[in-house]
């Protein structure tokens, strides 16, 4: 630790430091250079510099200390920068001038922005407008910051860097546009939309710096999410259109402040339920579809339909109003149909984890609809870990209890009757072998109807032989994501009872020490081990089931949600928030990550923690032995299927259409019938 008395050593550090940044500089210049050609070329999916402006145009090596959220000087903050900040922050304009006009500093563009961002944020229209006129310039993320700015002062501000050539159609970073962040302040809203702004603009996936969608449903999907009846009928009357993504699945699914289907139970209050009705009623009265099938959202495995998401929502009084507007209970999506996730009691079929969702139907008599003998959720019963098994479907609703007693009795008589007359018949019965319905196989003793043990081999009775489905990637590859979002789950979601599937992960390994190191930086490293603890990490947590692990469906949902913004890995609200969405333990995440212990017999003792940095050393030499070296390289069956390089699929079965996810399909419903 340097001290600052030792003059002379801090002199040498700060000496040492200076060179970095001045080399940096000339590698971000160089980078710069080379994305500008690369773009020319055909716009090149590109990561930018990893650094919040990477737009800001840069003169000098000391502009790196403002194109961060926050500044980052190679030493101790220059005396002048606090009294600096503050005259920013507070307004005062005359302390603005006088900074610009000393010789303390170079007031370069990088400078000037730095300031006009202070200045937003503090809602200060003046001393922004100066930071604006001396040529302070507007990139991609610089509005942004108005949004953190006193609520009054916001259309001032918009209003001014309108008047310095920004318009509300202005694409930030990935072509995204502000209106989806501004939808609940109406006033500004109304601002926005009477100044042009377009609500079907939205962000895209495949390039940094680029121009926004024209279809995109981002804004009115987080009104009718909010409940915001007045935002959503302005938006309408802007020319949203709802055909361009879901708002009606959105509004169905709403859950309450820490309400998570994905990770226990959801009991919304009549109030909040209600409230996302009058939306609903509106999206449907504009020309929204009830029963409208929602594919796969960026990669990531949805409920289907708006009566599934009201059902997982635990929404009873939004499925009430969707079964009267005609919405279909029996449509099925990749986690079931609205009443397979409504089983008419709380018992679980023999083989299935307990652990389910299951909830009580009342009457619906009362509803004037087809679907009036089918009932609506009322509660649900234990946690959700039963999604990740497709629940059987079930039949109508219980008979009331008055006739239990009986029926039972009648059921007992005549299965006495029948016993009797083969007990005593002169009849010679074959020897039948019954097969459990679940592969869960007892023993001869725990009295499974067979006379030895060779009719435990009985075919029936085994658990089928599933193909081998294999995806090697590394976490910040575009061409990962694309491979995932393409490929991968779209083919997971049509035979995923049929496929043993695994994610693994390409890195370099060094046989000497115990480096691991990836393309893409460290970053990349961390997402990678995050994926892989997140597969194999307890499942659930309290070990009350017998499933060892986290099942498939929850393990790539939240792979896909990470590597759909892969620039984002591994910032930790970013992680964080794509665990909550797939009901995995962040806490138990983050220690299996930061685990440091690398010693791979440790992994596999029973009682050692889980370590991320030994299952990506672990998974990088599984790669490398099959001589995997491209991401993202898809095998079926032990066989390389196809490779995603470059933006392109490349080297796919069946002559090149093996990327097709129906010729997947079709090979491996083929190769599962022939073994099963």
């Amino acid at each position: 630790m340097l001290s600052k008395s030792d003059s002379r050593a801090l002199e040498g550090w700060l000496s040492i430091a200076q060179r970095r940044r001045e080399r940096e500089f000339e590698t971000i210049l160089a980078k710069r250079q080379e994305r500008t050609t690369l773009e020319d070329q055909g716009g090149w999916t590109i990561l930018g510099d990893g650094l919040r402006y990477d737009d800001i145009p840069l003169t000098a090596s000391n502009d790196l200390n403002f194109i961060t959220e926050n500044p980052r000087f190679p030493g101790p903050p220059p005396a002048y920068y606090s009294g600096f900040e503050s005259a920013w922050r507070q307004g005062s304009l005359a302390t603005a001038q006088s900074v610009i006009a000393s010789e303390v500093i170079t007031t370069t563009p990088a400078f000037l922005h730095h300031g006009l961002c202070l200045a937003l944020k503090a809602g200060n229209v003046g001393v922004a407008r100066y930071f604006l006129a001396t040529g302070a310039p507007i990139v991609r993320k610089t509005p942004n910051h108005i949004l953190s700015a006193p609520v009054d002062q916001q259309i001032p501000l918009f209003e001014l860097l309108v008047d310095y050539g920004w318009t509300p159609n202005t694409p930030g970073t990935r072509g995204s546009v502000l209106l989806p962040s501004i939808v609940t302040n109406h006033s500004l809203l109304r601002w926005f939309l009477d100044h042009g702004a377009n609500p079907n603009l939205g962000e895209q996936d495949e390039h940094l710096y680029c121009e926004p969608i024209i279809d995109s449903c981002v804004a009115l999907e987080n009104m009718a999410y909010q409940g915001d009846l007045e935002a959503v009928r302005m938006l309408l009357d802007s020319g949203a259109v709802i055909q361009n993504g879901f708002p009606l699945h959105a509004a169905a699914g709403a859950c309450p402040p820490g309400g998570n289907p994905h990770a226990g139970m959801v009991t919304p209050s009549e109030e909040f339920d209600r409230s996302r009705i009058p939306v609903m009623a509106l999206l449907v009265e504009r020309g929204a579809d009830v029963n409208q099938f929602q594919g796969p959202q960026k990669g990531n495995m949805v409920p289907g339909y708006a009566i599934v998401h009201a059902v997982m929502a635990g929404a009873v009084e939004r499925v009430r109003w969707l079964l009267a507007n005609g919405a279909d209970p029996a449509v099925r999506g990749p986690w079931g149909s609205a009443v397979e996730l409504t089983p008419p009691d709380s018992r679980t079929s023999p083989g299935r984890s307990s652990h389910r969702v299951s909830r009580f139907l009342p009457d619906l008599s009362t509803t004037s609809n087809r679907y009036t003998r089918l009932p609506i959720m009322e509660k649900q019963v234990e946690d959700v870990s039963g999604r990740d098994q497709l629940p059987l479907t079930t039949g109508p609703s219980t008979p009331p209890r008055r006739r239990t007693f009986p029926r039972l009795a009648s059921f007992l008589g005549i299965a006495a009757c029948l016993w009797l007359t083969f007990h005593w018949l002169p009849i010679a019965f074959p020897k039948f072998k019954i097969s459990p319905c679940h592969h869960n196989g007892r023993t001869a003793e725990d009295g499974v109807p067979f006379e030895d043990q060779d009719a435990l081999t009985d075919s029936a009775t085994a658990d089928p032989e599933l193909i081998p489905f294999e995806a090697h990637i590394m976490s910040k590859c575009p061409d990962a994501r694309d491979c995932l979002r393409e490929l991968v789950v779209p083919t997971m979601e049509r035979v995923s009872d049929e496929i043993d599937f695994k994610l693994s992960f390409i890195a370099n390994v060094s046989n000497r020490s115990s480096d691991v190191t990836c393309m893409h930086g460290p970053g990349e490293c961390i997402g990678n081990m995050l994926m892989l603890c997140a597969a194999n990490l307890p499942f659930p947590p309290d070990d009350s089931s017998t499933q060892a692990t986290t099942p498939t469906v929850r393990y790539l949902g939240f792979a896909t949600c990470l590597i759909s913004s892969y620039e984002e890995i591994p910032d930790r609200q970013f992680v964080e928030q794509c665990a909550l969405e797939h009901g995995i333990d962040f806490d138990a995440l983050n220690q299996c990550v930061s685990q440091q212990d690398d010693n791979p017999n440790v992994g596999h003792q029973e009682d050692a923690p889980l370590s991320g940095i030994a299952l990506l050393r672990e998974s990088a030499h599984h790669s490398a032995e099959l001589e995997v070296t491209t991401s993202c390289t898809v095998r079926v069956d032990d066989t390389v299927w196809c490779i995603r390089d470059g933006g392109a699929w490349k080297d796919c079965a069946m002559d090149g259409k093996g990327s097709q996810v129906s010729v997947l399909v079709d090979e491996i419903e083929k190769l599962y019938g022939q073994r099963n």
